[in-house]
């Protein structure tokens, strides 16, 4: 499994795991405000929700809520994807702030992921 960075936009950065498929558990990709969290949160954050579902024992359905990087408030949404942002083509699970859902929804149709 591998952590990719990337800009969504001048506002929200993108990471993503690879490779979570040779584990038989979906990608992740987090969309975070880059004002709020420092990448390298971001990347232990991705690691351990992929441990996380290793160990989870039935499928995660959109709408669920999560704990954010280092918190225990169930802060973070999660959407169950067909496809994630960055190829190569594959089901994803995203996760992102609830207070940013609406910015990041905002986002992503501007960069044509929806």
């Amino acid at each position: 499994m591998n952590i990719r960075h990337f800009n969504l936009n001048e506002r929200f950065g993108l990471m993503d795991s690879v490779g979570n498929g040779q584990l038989e558990i979906q990608d992740v990709e987090a969309i975070y405000p880059r004002a709020e969290y420092d990448p390298g949160t971001i990347s232990y954050y991705v690691s351990n929700v992929t441990h996380y579902l290793l160990d989870l024992d039935r499928a995660i359905k959109t709408g669920e809520a999560i704990d954010g990087p280092g918190e225990s408030n169930l802060s973070w949404t999660i959407e169950v994807c067909k496809l994630g942002i960055v190829a190569p083509p594959r089901r994803v699970l995203r996760l992102y702030p609830k207070a940013s859902g609406a910015a990041i929804r905002e986002a992503l149709a501007a960069a044509g992921s929806v």
